[in-house]
């Protein structure tokens, strides 16, 4: 069971980076990859609004990453959980 898909940040139309990651089933837990991957971002973000780090409300997912943390935050926190992620930043121009 693996889940694998890329990620593409744009600002103004243009590619700003790529991000790929991989999740693969976890035989300590039971969790299916797609288990993995939902539940730890939505753990991210429930921790994030109990310490008061994000305003009270509701929020697109989008929103949290664009407007509130921006995508490395998010990244680096999944890194530093062991998912494997590779990060291809474009160079601005």
């Amino acid at each position: 069971d693996v889940l694998i898909f890329c990620v593409f940040f744009e600002k103004e139309f243009k590619q700003k980076a790529l991000v790929r990651m991989i999740v693969r089933y976890d035989s300590d837990t039971g969790f299916t990859a797609m288990q993995k991957a939902t539940s730890v971002n939505t753990a991210m973000v429930a921790h994030m609004l109990a310490e008061k780090n994000i305003p009270p409300g509701a929020y697109l997912p989008e929103d949290i990453i664009n407007k509130i943390f921006g995508w490395r935050f998010i990244v680096s926190e999944l890194w530093s959980m062991g998912f494997s992620i590779k990060i291809e930043e474009t160079p601005s121009r």
